[in-house]
């Protein structure tokens, strides 16, 4: 018998994300204006990465502002059971070590 566990980001950690991902959408803006279209694959690089941590940014703020209202919001993971635990471990111990010189 397997437990599902639910986890989600702590609101501090949801924080400093939305810290990180805004400073390096300030990053890439100050690197596009600068180029200010001297080339494109620098622009069309830079408007990726604006892109993508734009859906960073957008998934931690949706993360916080929805924190509360849902437990299912982060992932979740599958636990064993304490008897598919002692299988494993009664498993390990019944190996056959002879081939190993020693």
């Amino acid at each position: 018998m397997r437990t599902k566990l639910y986890f989600k980001p702590s609101r501090n950690s949801l924080i400093v994300g939305i810290i990180a991902t805004s400073c390096l959408f300030i990053f890439g803006l100050v690197f596009l204006l600068l180029l200010n279209g001297e080339s494109q694959v620098g622009t069309i690089f830079l408007v990726f990465w604006m892109a993508i941590v734009g859906l960073m940014l957008g998934n931690f703020i949706y993360s916080l502002v929805n924190y509360d209202k849902n437990k299912g919001l982060g992932g979740s993971i599958m636990l064993e059971d304490e008897d598919e635990l002692n299988n494993k471990a009664a498993g390990f111990d019944d190996r056959d070590t002879t081939d190993h010189p020693g």
